[in-house]
């Protein structure tokens, strides 16, 4: 059942920083993507109703299985890379398919 299992992880920076913050995510993603076959990325960013701070949106999914221990590379490499912008806590959700 992991080899579908998604990964979300959201997170808070403010508008004036998501060039940069998204420019590390993506560097960071990418690294990721070239040390995991078949690991799959993506990011996405929402406003907030004030517009002083965004979402930021990552998505992992692996076609061989996002296990525990891909599960946690993942995670610290991607909290390493938005450390430096970031604004409250990242969350994690992880879902499984149904």
């Amino acid at each position: 059942m992991s080899a579908q299992r998604c990964l979300y992880v959201y997170w808070r920076c403010a508008a004036a920083d998501l060039p940069q913050a998204l420019a590390a995510t993506r560097q960071a993603q990418s690294d990721l993507r070239r040390l995991e076959p078949g690991l799959c990325t993506s990011l996405f960013t929402r406003a907030d109703e004030s517009g002083a701070q965004r979402t930021v949106m990552e998505t992992y999914t692996c076609a061989t299985g996002l296990g525990a221990a891909l599960q946690a590379r993942v995670l610290a490499a991607a909290a390493l890379a938005s450390a430096m912008w970031l604004q409250g806590e990242r969350h994690v959700e992880v879902f499984d398919p149904a």
